[in-house]
């Protein structure tokens, strides 16, 4: 059975509190069956396709559970494929924006490493304060509202008074942001999502690029009246 938002919300709101790898991978698992329907054996890659490829655990037990149903975590930005991740470099690059405008990498330190991130090839990777489930948590999620749900609104300059608006109706992920270009933060609750990015400051007050979504409308309708004509998309 698919979860639904009452159970994806209490399973979400754990991040709040210490969790184990296998716990944030439970929590991963609950957002991609939302989202994407039960996951099926036929959906992993074989133990055997993954025996002569070193990656850490956290994205192993990724690509086993759920490793050809590629649309959950590509679409906007890019997991690669595990054969062409190459672990001779430390970090190693493991997933990058569709333009390769920000990349990420990660270690074998552990089964559920730090995740860094960088903008050129030619500058330094910088160490951003996640795990490697985490982010993937965080891709998922970011991946579904931009390119899987089928409400929502978009719009690439919001003051952030108005953000606020938005914020006191869905939670936001208890969770570090990205540090992408520039901090990306994730919200989620009563079955309406939200992504909010930094998109610089006009007389002293920030803006930001902000993406609504949500597999149904209902949930959304709540946030109708926040919503001018000066945006750029609404399917609501």
């Amino acid at each position: 059975m698919n979860p639904n938002s009452n159970i994806l919300d209490k399973q979400l709101a754990r991040l709040a509190d210490e969790t184990t790898f296998e716990e944030r991978f439970e929590i991963l698992k609950t957002l991609v069956e939302y989202w994407h329907g039960e996951i099926q054996s036929e959906d992993g890659i074989t133990e055997n396709q993954l025996s002569n490829i070193t990656i850490p655990t956290a994205l192993k037990k990724w690509f086993l559970w759920a490793g050809k149903r590629k649309n959950i975590m590509s679409g906007q930005n890019f997991l690669l494929d595990p054969q062409v991740i190459d672990t001779s470099r430390n970090p190693f690059l493991f997933y990058h924006e569709n333009q390769y405008s920000y990349q990420w990498a990660t270690t074998l330190e552990s089964e559920d490493p730090l995740v860094y991130g960088r903008v050129e090839e030619s500058e330094p990777w910088l160490l951003q304060n996640l795990r490697l489930s985490e982010h993937l948590i965080l891709t998922c999620l970011f991946e579904a509202i931009l390119c899987h749900a089928k409400f929502g609104a978009a719009t690439a300059w919001l003051a952030e008074t108005e953000v606020d608006a938005f914020k006191q109706q869905i939670p936001a992920l208890a969770l570090p942001p990205w540090t992408w270009l520039t901090e990306t933060r994730l919200f989620a609750g009563g079955g309406r999502f939200m992504c909010t990015m930094e998109n610089g400051e006009d007389d002293g007050l920030a803006y930001y690029s902000v993406w609504l979504g949500a597999k149904t409308e209902e949930p959304l309708q709540s946030l109708k009246p926040l919503i001018s004509g000066n945006w750029e998309y609404s399917s609501l």
